[in-house]
């Protein structure tokens, strides 16, 4: 859980898998919730699942170390211009190891056609490669990044 290279898809599988361990003998594993949660990168979790399953969990509110680390995190969402100052190893995003860097070309134009298709310029193997194709054709679409997700907007 510790490791910055976890390959999950959001810090929400990390956090269910914490309070599943920690629920499945409470008296026993109760001492190790803040331990366990200063794993867990509660300020990259959303707010309402923040709020919903980290605040409203009675193992942490038991635990002064874990309210700091929910705190913490409160913080985050709450003051996002000291954002900077509030920077941690909870405050950065998991990189896997094979996640890898590419450039993405979307949708254009010809002389005769607008295009839906989408590739992937992959750096490490000097090779463009086909991905998932826009549901519309586009030309002169704004695209974005986001985290793991890809939006194109107008065009």
């Amino acid at each position: 859980m510790s490791s910055p290279e976890l390959n999950v898809a959001g810090e929400e599988q990390v956090l269910a898998a914490a309070l599943g361990w920690l629920k499945h003998d409470p008296a026993e594993r109760e001492r190790y919730v803040a331990p366990l949660l200063s794993h867990v990168r509660l300020p990259l979790l959303p707010r309402d699942v923040l709020m919903q399953h980290v605040e409203a969990e009675p193992l942490v509110h038991r635990s002064e170390p874990a309210r700091d680390l929910l705190l913490e995190a409160m913080k985050f969402h709450l003051l996002p211009e000291q954002r900077p100052q509030l920077a941690s190893p909870r405050t950065l995003a998991r990189r896997p190891e094979g996640l890898q860097q590419m450039l993405v070309a979307v949708g254009g134009g010809s002389l005769f056609a607008i295009h839906c298709e989408c590739e992937a310029y992959l750096p490490n193997q000097n090779r463009w490669q086909p991905i998932a194709p826009m549901s519309v054709r586009r030309s002169r679409a704004g695209v974005a990044g986001l985290e793991r997700s890809l939006f194109a907007v107008g065009g």
